[in-house]
């Protein structure tokens, strides 16, 4: 007897309760009964996941346990089941991953300190040193924001590629200092795009095999020296960035001497249009579609800076700078000079421009899941600097310095 009328008082309170604040919807697979999932606020729920009905697009309740008397009495009484997944908020709803997207990058003041690295490279190659001494110091330049940004870009796509695009008008239209020409650079095979950029494979390992392919103008031996020091600089800048982002194969690099085209250099590299954004400090490009704009990169953190003028201290002493260098260091700007002269001794140093690490910002993030209210334009702190004219050297790297973009 006690059992049957605990049964009914059972029954006749949970109809009550039915009748008061509606049906109580059934817990979906993975949640406990009687409560939804809960994600982390950064991460949105799993593809299907809806908004409930009372949820409008500028007010989202927040996730409450089914049971919950006062979400029972706000909210109006559900005239269907209500599923766990339909109490998430809006801004919680996953969407998956794109197939493909594609990640781009400038070079110079984007992913390298400076213009360049501010002719630290070339004056290694200047003074002789090896090539391992010039891929070495490339990995001392490379921006310390790249990596996140590409760690937050590819967790949204199932597959990326990465491609660098570069403007460097010497590696397409070479203006020689030391015979006045101007020399339309061709190599063999499909290095050439329709629109004329230079297109380097990832196959082609080192700068010397790509020369190698060189089937334009004759060029003085003074001339080859300088294009094979740019094209070496290239190169080490690629494998260095293909180093931070931890990449299985170098990326693609697309040389430009005009203005970049997004759409033709994507369709070329037969890679989806759709998908792809340049990280780029050109503000010229600044609100353009699927460009992201970034701070210029004209100092390093004090810990790099450091780094950079130790390894050049080591493997190349100020002191033993050949004099016609340290006069075409000293002929550019001086905001981007890589040496100092003591006016009381003399003496020579090297120096790079330094910042608080927090001074670096980080780049703006790529939604590859936009919506009306998301925008990708980013206007960066500085203005743009237009490159500097610069004198002819004595030596046959004079024209190695690029004018980046």
């Amino acid at each position: 007897m006690p059992a049957r009328l605990l049964f009914a008082t059972t029954l006749l309170l949970s109809i009550s309760a039915t009748v008061t604040y509606g049906d109580v919807p059934q817990p979906s697979i993975g949640a406990w009964p009687g409560r939804p999932p809960v994600l982390p606020d950064n991460v949105e729920a799993p593809k299907g996941f809806a908004a409930h009905p009372s949820c409008t697009d500028k007010q989202h309740s927040p996730i409450r346990s089914l049971n919950s008397f006062s979400w029972n009495r706000r909210f109006a009484r559900p005239s269907h089941h209500v599923l766990v997944e339909t109490l998430l908020p809006c801004a919680q709803r996953a969407r998956p991953p794109v197939e493909h997207a594609v990640f781009l990058v400038d070079l110079d003041h984007t992913v390298l300190y400076g213009n360049d690295g501010n002719d630290l490279a070339l004056c290694l190659q200047w003074m002789d040193r090896p090539k391992r001494d010039v891929d070495d110091l490339y990995r001392l330049l490379i921006s310390p924001r790249v990596q996140d940004a590409y760690r937050d870009f590819s967790v949204q796509a199932e597959r990326s590629n990465v491609v660098v695009y570069t403007r460097r008008p010497q590696l397409i239209r070479y203006d020689s200092s030391f015979t006045g020409r101007s020399i339309r650079m061709r190599y063999a095979g499909e290095a050439h795009d329709p629109i004329g950029q230079l297109v380097i494979p990832p196959s082609v390992a080192t700068a010397d095999d790509l020369f190698a392919s060189y089937c334009g103008v004759p060029l003085t031996q003074d001339e080859e020296t300088d294009v094979r020091c740019s094209l070496q600089r290239l190169f080490a800048a690629r494998d260095a960035l293909a180093h931070r982002l931890s990449l299985r194969d170098p990326p693609h690099v697309v040389v430009c001497d005009e203005a970049k085209d997004i759409e033709s250099t994507l369709l070329h590299l037969d890679l989806p249009t759709d998908h792809a954004y340049l990280y780029d400090d050109n503000l010229d490009l600044a609100g353009q579609p699927n460009i992201i704009s970034v701070d210029r990169l004209t100092r390093l953190p004090a810990p790099a800076a450091d780094a950079v003028l130790d390894f050049m201290d080591e493997r190349c002493p100020p002191s033993n700078l050949d004099g016609d260098l340290v006069s075409f260091l000293l002929s550019g700007r001086s905001c981007e000079r890589a040496i100092v002269v003591d006016e009381a001794t003399g003496d020579v140093r090297w120096h790079v421009f330094r910042c608080s690490p927090n001074d670096i910002l980080p780049w703006p993030r790529a939604c590859l899941h936009p919506v009306p209210s998301e925008t990708h334009v980013h206007t960066p702190s500085l203005p743009p600097v237009a490159p500097p004219s610069r004198p002819a050297s004595h030596r046959s790297l004079g024209e190695s310095r690029s004018a980046g973009g």
